[in-house]
């Protein structure tokens, strides 16, 4: 947990320092595949298979064709049309799941949006609610058994 607030934290000063000074769209077409670890500056859109970890300042969009496997995935934003098989994905702003899409992981964003028709497998939790919240988590009305023993 404490690594997912330190990752936001650090992620959100980089991206108000730097920001580049033209927008970049950087695209892997269908029918190419990227095998390694990616790192865009700007935009990423994926109709491709990428194979590796995945780094990306502002928008990441995966196309109805795109596929991406692999253990990270960081974005400013993120719209999922096809699928995702990532360990854990860390998103700073959105995440839009269209109705085509297949997503799987530990995901992390700021806000969530998923239309009817997606298949979603792994958890989901926005950073509001695990980051600078000074009150328990909540079960049914009632404090969850193990945060009962450590609140005061």
């Amino acid at each position: 947990m404490k690594y997912v607030a330190k990752f936001m934290s650090r992620f959100r000063q980089q991206h108000r320092r730097s920001k580049p000074a033209k927008p970049k769209i950087t695209t892997l077409a269908a029918g190419d595949e990227a095998h390694g670890d990616i790192y865009a500056s700007g935009d990423l859109r994926v109709d491709g298979i990428i194979c590796g970890q995945v780094d990306v300042y502002s928008r990441l969009e995966i196309g109805e064709s795109g596929l991406i496997e692999g253990p990270e995935a960081k974005a400013g934003d993120m719209v999922v049309r096809g699928t995702v098989k990532v360990d854990q994905i860390m998103i700073v702003n959105s995440l839009i799941v269209t109705s085509t899409a297949y997503l799987e992981g530990q995901v992390i964003a700021g806000s969530i949006y998923m239309e009817a028709g997606c298949t979603v497998r792994g958890s989901m939790r926005t950073i509001t609610s695990t980051m600078n919240n000074p009150y328990p988590p909540v079960v049914g009305g009632l404090l969850s058994p193990p945060e009962m023993e450590s609140w005061p």
